[in-house]
């Protein structure tokens, strides 16, 4: 299956590249030098998300990127990271619609995923906070609210550090961050494969057992 989707973004990447190519001589583009085909569609991609560019543009665009640092890769997957800011820049611009927030966190979780240097990046670009702020704001944004849950599972599954920037955010919020989680638990995640409201909250406890154990 791995294989088969492989071959289906190889495919896909020699038709963009074929595509945009057509469009300028070579050398006109900073991508026109890259051999590697993955890298190439990940530039051309990044070349969309510039201001000015139609949102189903930029869906499209952070969606291939996803599918590709997941699929190309633990190098490629690296290089997509270097984009990050940018992917941050339009999670926390508030004119961004939901549809774009929620294709940035669906790419953000295939970029990072069993990947310790982007996550580190996302780390340092205060993207576990703010994903659990998104989850505060958007209640009536459910695919928003719950990608948001599981790429918040997927950084802190890499490194307890994350956990723990993510109990200290929650910690100054009230509890109104646990509650909503909470909520969540108890909603329907029918087409997941696992409720990851709740396996955020076990993350939480767990944090909190270790953290009283210490003290």
């Amino acid at each position: 299956m791995f294989e088969s989707m492989r071959r289906v973004f190889v495919e896909s990447v020699e038709k963009t590249w074929h595509t945009l190519a057509s469009h300028g001589e070579a050398g006109e583009q900073p991508w026109d030098e890259e051999p590697n085909l993955y890298k190439k569609d990940i530039m051309m991609c990044a070349s969309q998300l510039r201001d000015g560019v139609d949102v189903d543009v930029k869906v499209q665009a952070i969606r291939k990127m996803g599918h590709l640092a997941y699929t190309g890769g633990t190098d490629v997957a690296k290089f997509t990271g270097s984009y990050l800011e940018t992917l941050s820049v339009i999670l926390k611009d508030d004119t961004s619609p939901p549809s774009l927030k929620t294709q940035v966190v669906k790419s953000l979780s295939e970029i990072c995923r069993a990947h310790r240097d982007n996550c580190q990046r996302a780390e340092s670009l205060a993207l576990t906070p703010d994903l659990a702020r998104l989850i505060q704001a958007n209640e009536s944004e459910p695919r928003l609210v719950r990608w948001c849950c599981y790429a918040l599972v997927v950084l802190c599954s890499s490194g307890m550090s994350y956990l723990r920037t993510l109990m200290e955010w929650s910690d100054g919020d009230s509890g109104s961050f646990k509650e909503i989680l909470e909520e969540l638990e108890n909603e329907s995640w029918k087409g997941w494969p696992r409720n990851y409201a709740a396996v955020l909250r076990d993350f939480l406890g767990h944090v909190t057992v270790d953290l009283n154990v210490k003290k």
